[in-house]
C-alpha cells in the first residue's frame, strides 16, 4: 500500500465562551497527498483522533474516528468531538498530545500520521466548564517559558533552482613526474591459444589393387569393331592422356532360333479334400482350418449382402450384431481430407463422414476442424444432420454430449441473405408449458448460450395470439416455471435466498413500460411501482429526537459510501416532526447534519427525517437520449394504458380482449421466418 502524508495541516479551535452552552468540539483540517506528493482527490477517508495525557505516548484519554471526504484539492474537514464527548478531557491538569491516523478507501488500514502536542488554544475548552460571575484577579506574573514543541513534519521539497554557469578557468600546468620507477605490474593473463599449423603434403598413392577377372563373352554379339590408334606418350612426367578412339560399328544380329516343340505333360493327381460339397446357398466359404473350408457370417444372394444375419430387399448391407459392438473403424492416418467412413448421395451435394479430419479444410466458408460426425449439403431444403425421434418416453431425436467442449454446437454463415438461423427449435403439440428449444447446464455455467454478430442472441416467441406462453425462459437454483394465464416475453425464476437473482444486469436496464413490485395480497399478488426521477438518487430514512432544542444525527458510513455529497451535490434532507414545537430546520455537513428547532425552541420533540444524495459515479446524470427508442418526437408511437384492474376476473377479461383485438401476437418477421423452416422439416421427413 502506497503510504499516505498529511501536509498543510491546520487546526482551529472554536473559540469558547464562559456560557454553558459552549461547543465541545476542535476543527481540523488538512491535505492528504501520497508519497509523491501528489494530493489524493475526490476519495473517502477515515480519520481517528486520539488525545494522549501527559506525553506522546502516555494514556489514551479520548478517540474518536471521524468520516471525511478529500475534495477535488485533497482537502478534508473534520470536527473532533463531533463523535464523542471532549468534556471527559480534563484540560486543567497536565498536557494533551493529539494523535492522527488516516484510513483511505475505508480499507481497515490506518497509517499513523504522528503526534502533536495541544499548546494552548484548546485549554478554552476547559475555562468553557468555569463558573462566572466573579470580578476578574489582578494579572498574575508571566509564566515560565514553555518547552519547544516538537519539530513539524518535513515540508515538501522545492523546486530546484536554475544551473548556474560554468565557470571559466586556465588549466593548470602538468605536474613533475614522480621519482623512482613503480613496482613491476602483476603477470598478464596467459595469451590465447595460436591458429592450427598448415595442413601436411599429402602422401602417395597406395598401391593399385589387382585387376578383376575378365567376364564371359556373351554370345550371338556382333564382331568387335577395330581398336582405335592409341595416342602419342606425352613429353616429360605425366603426359596428357590422349582422346579415346571411335567406338567401332556393331555387328549384325544374329538370326533368332527356332521355337522348341513340346508335349503337354498329363493332368496330376486330385489334392486330398478333393471338390466342396454339402455347401448352404449364398453362403461365403472360408478355410476353418488349415485343410478344410466351412461356412462363414456373410451371405450375399447377389444382390445385397447380409453379416450375421440373412440380407433383405431394403438394405445393400445388413448386419446385425448380436451380442457385439456393430461396426468399428480404426484409421491408419490422420492425413487432411481423410476419413474413416463416407455416405455420399447421388447427386454428391449431400455428404456424411465418420472421424473425419479437415485441417484447415472449409465448408461453404466455415473452417472445419476434426469431427467425429460431419454433414454437408449443398441443395436447398436438404438437412446436413438430421434427427428424428418417435418415442413416447421423452428421449430425443438428436443427442450431443461433450466432456471437455461442446455438447452440440450450431452455426449459420447466411452467405445467400435469406435470413437462415443458427438453431431453431419448434415444438408441435399440446403439453401445456412444453418448450422448443431446451439447455441445462449440470456444472457451472450457462444453460443456454447464443451469439450472434449483427443483429439477435436468443430469439423465442410463442402463438400469443391463441396461447398463453413464454418466449424465453430461465430458471435459476431454487427457481420454477409456473407463470400461469399471462404472456410473458422473458421469464427469469430463482428462489429468494442470499444469492439468488431471477434476473440480474451488468449494465444499464431500461423499460418504456412500469417497474414494479408484486406483493402478495388479500386479493392476490397486486402490482406496487416505483417512482421515477430524471435524475439518479439515493435515499435513506430515520428518526431522532431532540435535546433541548437541537440534536446532529449521524449518516450511516456505508450510505455515504453509495452518494457524492459536495458543494455540487449537497443533499436533500426532509424532517417531520412527530409532536408539538415551533419548527425545524436543518444545518447540513458532509457526514451529518444538525436539526433545530426554530425561534431558540428548547423542546425535546421526536421527527422522522428523509435523506437524499446523488449516486455515486453518476452524480451529474440528468436525462439522456435512448438510442433504441427512436429518434425525433416520438410521442405519437406511444399511446394511453388503462390501469391494470385489481380484481383477477376483470384483469383477466381485459387480457382476452386484447387478444380478440389484435393488441399481441401479431406476426413479425422472425417469426414467419421460423415457420417456413417447420414446414421444410415437415416436407423432409
Amino acid at each position: 500500500m502506497k503510504k499516505i502524508f498529511l501536509f498543510l495541516s491546520v487546526l482551529m479551535f472554536v473559540a469558547m465562551s464562559t456560557s454553558a452552552q459552549s461547543p465541545q468540539q476542535m476543527n481540523y483540517q488538512a491535505v492528504v497527498r501520497n508519497s509523491s506528493g501528489t494530493a489524493v482527490a475526490n476519495t473517502p477517508v477515515k480519520l481517528r483522533f486520539t488525545i494522549h495525557d501527559g506525553s506522546a505516548t502516555g494514556t489514551s484519554v479520548y478517540s474518536e474516528i471521524n468520516n471525511a471526504f478529500a475534495n477535488q484539492f485533497g482537502l478534508v474537514n473534520a470536527q473532533i468531538g463531533s463523535n464523542g464527548n471532549l468534556g471527559v478531557v480534563s484540560w486543567g491538569t497536565g498536557s494533551k498530545f493529539l494523535q492522527v491516523e488516516v484510513d483511505i478507501n475505508n480499507s481497515g488500514t490506518y497509517v499513523d500520521m504522528g503526534t502533536s502536542q495541544l499548546i494552548s488554544v484548546p485549554y478554552a475548552l476547559f475555562s468553557g466548564s468555569s463558573s462566572s460571575g466573579g470580578t476578574t484577579g489582578a494579572t498574575g506574573p508571566t509564566g515560565a517559558t514553555g518547552a519547544t514543541g516538537n519539530q513539524g513534519n518535513v515540508g515538501a521539497s522545492g523546486a530546484n533552482g536554475a544551473t548556474g554557469a560554468t565557470g571559466a578557468g586556465v588549466t593548470g600546468a602538468t605536474g613533475p613526474t614522480g621519482a623512482g620507477a613503480g613496482p613491476t605490474g602483476p603477470t598478464g593473463a596467459t595469451g590465447p591459444t595460436g591458429n592450427n599449423g598448415l595442413a601436411g603434403a599429402t602422401g602417395g598413392a597406395g598401391v593399385a589393387g589387382a585387376t578383376g577377372a575378365t567376364g564371359a563373352t556373351g554370345v550371338g554379339g556382333g564382331a568387335t569393331g577395330p581398336t582405335g590408334a592409341t595416342g602419342p606418350t606425352g613429353a616429360g612426367t605425366a603426359g596428357v592422356t590422349g582422346a579415346t578412339g571411335a567406338t567401332g560399328l556393331a555387328g549384325v544380329t544374329g538370326a533368332t532360333g527356332a521355337t522348341g516343340v513340346g508335349v503337354t505333360g498329363a493332368t496330376g493327381p486330385t489334392g486330398t479334400g478333393g471338390a466342396l460339397s454339402g455347401g448352404t446357398a449364398n453362403y461365403v466359404a472360408k478355410w476353418t482350418s488349415a485343410s478344410a473350408i466351412g461356412l462363414s457370417q456373410i451371405q450375399d444372394n447377389a444382390t445385397a449382402v447380409g453379416v450375421n444375419t440373412a440380407p433383405n430387399a431394403t438394405d445393400r448391407l445388413l448386419l446385425s450384431s448380436g451380442t457385439l459392438s456393430g461396426v468399428r473403424v480404426n484409421k491408419g492416418t490422420s492425413a487432411s481430407g481423410t476419413y474413416g467412413v463416407r455416405v455420399q448421395a447421388q447427386n454428391d451435394s449431400v455428404n456424411a463422414y465418420l472421424g473425419y479430419n479437415a485441417l484447415g479444410v472449409q465448408f461453404g466458408g466455415w473452417l472445419v476442424n476434426t469431427s467425429g460426425v460431419l454433414g454437408t449439403a449443398g441443395r436447398a431444403g436438404i438437412s446436413a444432420v438430421m434427427g428424428i425421434g418417435y418415442s413416447t418416453a421423452g428421449g430425443g431425436a438428436v443427442n450431443g454430449l461433450g466432456t471437455s467442449g461442446s455438447g452440440g454446437f450450431f452455426q449459420t454463415i447466411d452467405s445467400s441473405g435469406a435470413g437462415a438461423f443458427g438453431a431453431v427449435g419448434i415444438y408441435q403439440g399440446a403439453v401445456s408449458q412444453s418448450i422448443a428449444l431446451y439447455g441445462t447446464n449440470l456444472g457451472i455455467g450457462t444453460g443456454v448460450f447464443a451469439n450472434d454478430t449483427t443483429y439477435t442472441g436468443v430469439y423465442g416467441d410463442y402463438d400469443a395470439a391463441n396461447l398463453f406462453g413464454v418466449g424465453v425462459a430461465g430458471i435459476g437454483f431454487g427457481g420454477s416455471y409456473t407463470v400461469g394465464a399471462s404472456d410473458v416475453g422473458v421469464y427469469g425464476s430463482a428462489g429468494t435466498t442470499t444469492g439468488n437473482y431471477a434476473m440480474y444486469a451488468r449494465g444499464n436496464t431500461v423499460t418504456t413500460g412500469t417497474k414494479s413490485a408484486s406483493v402478495p395480497t388479500s386479493k392476490g399478488n397486486q402490482l406496487v411501482y416505483t417512482v421515477e426521477s430524471p435524475e439518479m438518487w439515493f435515499e435513506d430514512f430515520g428518526n431522532a429526537k431532540l435535546n433541548n432544542g437541537s440534536t446532529t444525527v449521524q449518516l450511516d458510513a456505508l450510505f455515504l459510501e453509495t452518494v457524492v455529497v459536495d458543494n455540487n451535490h449537497p443533499m436533500v434532507i426532509t424532517v417531520t416532526p412527530q409532536g408539538d414545537c415551533k419548527g425545524l430546520y436543518v444545518v447540513q455537513g458532509k457526514t451529518s447534519f444538525e436539526v433545530k428547532e426554530l425561534g431558540g425552541g428548547n423542546s425535546n420533540v421526536t421527527f422522522s427525517y428523509r435523506v437524499a444524495g446523488k449516486r455515486v459515479y453518476y452524480q451529474d446524470h440528468r436525462f439522456g437520449f435512448d438510442v433504441a427508442g427512436g429518434t425525433g418526437d416520438t410521442r405519437g408511437k406511444y399511446k394511453y394504458v388503462a390501469p391494470f384492474p385489481i380484481s383477477e376476473q376483470e384483469t383477466m377479461q381485459q387480457i382476452l380482449a386484447n387478444k380478440r383485438n389484435g393488441e399481441v401476437g401479431k406476426a413479425n418477421p422472425v417469426s414467419v421466418r421460423a415457420k417456413k423452416q417447420m414446414n421444410k422439416t415437415a416436407k423432409q421427413k
